[in-house]
């Protein structure tokens, strides 16, 4: 269980720590009134040099633009105790809460309390911190038209607790967050009402909390821990609202009884354990929002889970194939999200007796006769679309019809597309008779296309790339051999991941001759147009056998990162020495592949140290592909 502990400190000069405090401030708040740089001086003294102390609280005064406000700061801060905390005599926490209490509202200061019931140091992916908001109840998805909107709440809400300093970068910089040590202490010690109510929040790692200090609990956090059952949690937890069991591999079952001893159970997350059913006990958790069971090795649910009526979060994504009994769906009043990404169901057209609107569904659809069913349910917003196998097709894929994406629920609340599998397909569409909004996918935000070995052609008519795929964040293409090349992406503005691997006939990325068909600006050197990947931050080409050249040289005014691995007839690179004053980080090929590149020597020297090479690469390879989560499963 998580304990206090003792911590060492760096502590900045009064020079250092006036300095500091200045910058978190802010010129035009300081210069606000006469009096407030002397009353700063007295604020930043409080902080004891705590850089973090300083960062934070100088970012809460940032606002405060009259002495009065600046006074009440100080007293506030001379008042702060320790509070009798162990290992606290330096008032570190109770200083710091300072900037939790000046966070802009309620649900921002709840917000921040969750964050702390994951484990130290982890990076959280904002993705499932947002989810986590939504099943508690503090992103509101019924006060928005579909889930993207929620998602775009809980992603402002990220923002302000970074802005606070409450949350820092995480491993993976754009798509996760953590929290500081101290910070997450601040959190808990808040969480537990200033250590009067210690086991408010439990988060459980590798040391058991003894069953007697569960029984308190409101909140109990088991992410990535080794517990195997819930044989070592009390059977009596009738506070409990919160159990987070995520990515605990050795998790296996819920011992009987044990949803008996928890019935004010809201919020409850088994992905990524190894569990292989749920209990028919799990109806009765009668005031149950949030459901996750992604990425376990469970293949049925029970009927009881229709009696979960207040049940508005159901995630059954990475479950190869999930059975859901006749009429569960329809009974599930309240719900507003079922996610089923990378997951075959039985039974999806159960999702139009719905009574109410379900904000997203994440769905695999497998004909296209099933597409044009779907399209036409008005009361489901799709949020996530495979079309998988699509078996006995070989016609052109009209994306924009109104009986495919072009329908209304689809085409205004599509976030991710993926089209994988479909031996026959050979052409994809992109045509469109009417306008504005009728030919726009303005939220699609990622595209997959995989093992499409026919597929040889993406054709667009009477539309723009940038106008119908605005958002388009991260597109991955991979096994469309017959594929030659990729031109409609040139101008997409808002692409910043380009994947392509083991597509055997691709020759060129770009072709300059399409580009121009597509509505580019037509111009002699393509490349000194200053719209092509105006945003493009990370490129990854990889087992592309055929490919030659890029198809010219760009600006790339973004582009951080570029991976080339087993291209080995790529003898251009698509820039020149120029790239080096933007914002390049890393070039990553083998060795040989960049002593072979055709390159002035100024432009190699200049790119030089930007390199890594194949030896380095191998530590760092797996980012090229999406992450496996998926566990083994049992036989």
């Amino acid at each position: 269980m998580q304990a206090w502990r003792m911590m060492k400190v760096e502590c900045l000069n009064e020079e250092e720590a006036w300095w500091l405090f200045q910058d978190k401030v802010g010129e035009q708040t300081l210069q606000a009134h006469a009096m407030i740089p002397q009353l700063a001086q007295v604020v930043a003294k409080e902080c004891d040099g705590l850089p973090l102390a300083l960062a934070v609280i100088g970012y809460a005064m940032s606002t405060k633009k009259t002495p009065r406000e600046w006074r009440n700061a100080i007293t506030l801060l001379k008042k702060s105790r320790p509070y009798g905390i162990q290992g606290m005599g330096d008032n570190i926490l109770s200083k710091l809460k300072f900037s939790y209490d000046n966070l802009a509202d309620k649900i921002l200061r709840e917000c921040f309390l969750l964050c702390s019931l994951w484990p130290e140091d982890h990076s959280i992916s904002k993705t499932e911190l947002i989810e986590c908001w939504m099943g508690h109840g503090l992103v509101d998805e019924q006060e928005f038209d579909n889930i993207n909107e929620a998602y775009d709440s809980g992603h402002a809400l990220i923002g302000g607790l970074q802005a606070a300093c409450l949350l820092e970068l995480g491993h993976n910089k754009d798509r996760e967050v953590k929290m500081h040590d101290v910070v997450r202490d601040l959190a808990l010690w808040i969480a537990s009402d200033c250590g009067e109510r210690q086991n408010r929040f439990i988060v459980i790692s590798d040391v058991t909390s003894s069953k007697d200090s569960q029984g308190a609990a409101e909140k109990m956090s088991l992410v990535g821990s080794d517990v195997s059952d819930t044989s070592s949690l009390s059977s009596n937890c009738l506070k409990l609202k919160t159990l987070m069991l995520q990515g605990s591999m050795s998790f296996k079952s819920i011992m009987k009884g044990f949803f008996q001893g928890t019935p004010a159970l809201t919020y409850l997350d088994l992905s990524c354990t190894a569990i292989n059913e749920l209990p028919q006990e799990i109806g009765l958790l009668r005031n149950l929002r949030y459901l996750n069971i992604s990425f376990t090795n469970i293949k049925s649910l029970p009927m009881q889970l229709s009696e979960l009526r207040k049940l508005r979060f159901l995630l059954l994504r990475d479950l190869e194939r999930i059975v859901i009994p006749r009429d569960l769906l329809r009974k599930l009043m309240m719900l507003s999200m079922i996610d089923m990404t990378n997951t075959e169901c039985n039974n999806w057209d159960e999702l139009s007796q719905l009574r109410g609107c379900v904000k997203g569904v994440g769905i695999v659809l497998q004909s296209i006769e099933d597409l044009h069913k779907f399209a036409k349910f008005q009361n489901v917003l799709t949020w996530r679309l495979e079309l998988r196998k699509l078996v006995g097709f070989n016609k052109t894929l009209q994306l924009l019809s109104p009986f495919q994406l072009g329908s209304r629920c689809i085409r205004f609340s599509i976030q991710m597309l993926k089209i994988a599998y479909c031996e026959s397909l050979k052409m994809v569409s992109m045509a469109c008779d009417g306008g504005g909004d009728m030919c726009s996918l303005s939220r699609l935000e990622e595209i997959q296309l995989r093992s499409l070995p026919e597929l040889k052609n993406i054709f667009w008519r009477r539309v723009c790339p940038a106008g119908v795929l605005p958002s388009l964040t991260v597109l991955t293409i991979s096994d469309c051999h017959n594929l030659r090349d990729l031109s409609w992406v040139i101008r997409l503005p808002s692409l910043e991941d380009l994947t392509v691997y083991r597509c055997s006939q691709m020759k060129q990325i770009v072709n300059v001759v399409n580009e121009i068909g597509l509505g580019g600006v037509e111009e002699n050197d393509v490349g000194s147009a200053s719209g092509t990947f105006p945003s493009l931050r990370r490129l990854y080409l990889r087992d592309l056998r055929s490919l030659r050249d890029f198809g010219g040289s760009f600006r790339f005014a973004s582009l951080e990162i570029m991976h080339v691995i087993n291209c080995l007839e790529l003898k251009a690179l698509p820039f020149g020495k120029e790239i080096a004053v933007r914002k390049l980080k890393e070039i990553w090929g083998d060795r040989q592949w960049w002593e072979n590149l055709d390159m002035k020597d100024d432009d190699r020297a200049t790119l030089l140290p930007y390199l890594k090479a194949r030896a380095e690469l191998c530590t760092a390879e797996r980012e090229l592909l999406p992450p496996r989560k998926k566990l083994k499963r049992s036989a």
